[in-house]
């Protein structure tokens, strides 16, 4: 937009946070300043602040101050929330120790679903979550044994379903009306059916 710091002056500021008047003695066109104050009501307000619990006596306090004392209530944050931190297997993640685990290793290392299942398990609220490495071995199991399970009832339903249709019938596939049919039984055994 090629606007100066020195052409904001506080009645531009005022005209795009407070909805005042276009300020008469500005250089800047007005479509810039009706695209920055355009800008700023899409923002504003915003609906949910997100931080960690150890900012809540500065930052986010501040934030509230700051905005009740520079915008109309209309504009003031509609919400905060304050979260605790991750422990990695029940110390403080710290890359300097070396005891940390990114987004993306921890999703090499265990898989996409285990790392979702272990991080919903981890903690909630303002108490600080604990990413227990053993937790994820644990659930890369369960997570298998419960694929093996809704497979194993997908085909016997599937067996049951195909089996009922069957019944009766002489069709290539049934062997003579008991329900077995070419195909979808060939897995059971593996399941131990």
């Amino acid at each position: 937009m090629g606007i100066k710091p020195s052409e904001m002056t506080d009645e531009a500021w005022d005209y795009i946070f407070r909805d005042g008047p276009f300020p008469t003695d500005t250089t800047i066109p007005k479509k810039h300043l009706d695209h920055l104050k355009s800008d700023f009501n899409y923002f504003y307000p915003f609906d949910i602040r997100s931080s960690g619990k150890d900012l809540i006596p500065n930052h986010l306090t501040f934030c509230v101050y700051n905005h009740a004392a520079l915008f109309p209530e209309d504009k003031w944050p509609l919400s905060m929330r304050t979260n605790g931190h991750l422990m990695l297997n029940g110390k403080k993640m710290s890359k300097s120790t070396g005891n940390s685990l990114t987004m993306k290793d921890s999703v090499e290392k265990f898989g996409a679903d285990v790392t979702r299942v272990v991080l919903a398990d981890a903690g909630d609220g303002i108490e600080d979550a604990n990413f227990e490495e053993k937790n994820a071995n644990a659930n890369i199991l369960r997570i298998h044994t419960l694929v093996q399970w809704s497979e194993v009832g997908t085909l016997l339903s599937a067996r049951k379903v195909i089996g009922n249709w069957t019944d009766g019938c002489t069709c290539a596939g049934n062997d003579q009306g008991t329900g077995q049919v070419e195909g979808w039984t060939e897995d059971l055994p593996r399941f131990g059916l």
